[in-house]
């Protein structure tokens, strides 16, 4: 799978974007997913009552922000399960 050269975007809202349309989300079970990046890493989406949700990446684990793995997946959510219309929806 080939997301292309991610550093070239700007956004971290840019880059989740890149992700998510270069196919590099899979949901393993509800609320997990992994993302394929520079290497594989693992996001649990949680809402605000169960907690904030993590990822293993260096920029989540050091930095307690949210990444772009976190934010590709909260986009697969939204979109539900059908990438199709998602790139739809982002290239209109």
């Amino acid at each position: 799978m080939q997301t292309g050269n991610l550093r070239n975007l700007k956004t971290r809202e840019d880059r989740a974007q890149a992700l998510l349309l270069g196919g590099a989300v899979d949901e393993v079970s509800p609320n997990i997913y992994f993302v394929h990046g520079s290497t594989l890493y693992t996001v649990t989406l949680l809402d605000s009552v169960e907690g904030a949700s993590t990822c293993t990446c260096p920029d989540h684990e050091f930095r307690q922000v949210e990444c772009k793995h976190i934010r590709a997946c909260e986009l697969y959510k939204e979109s539900g399960t059908q990438q199709h219309s998602v790139r739809e929806m982002v290239v209109a």
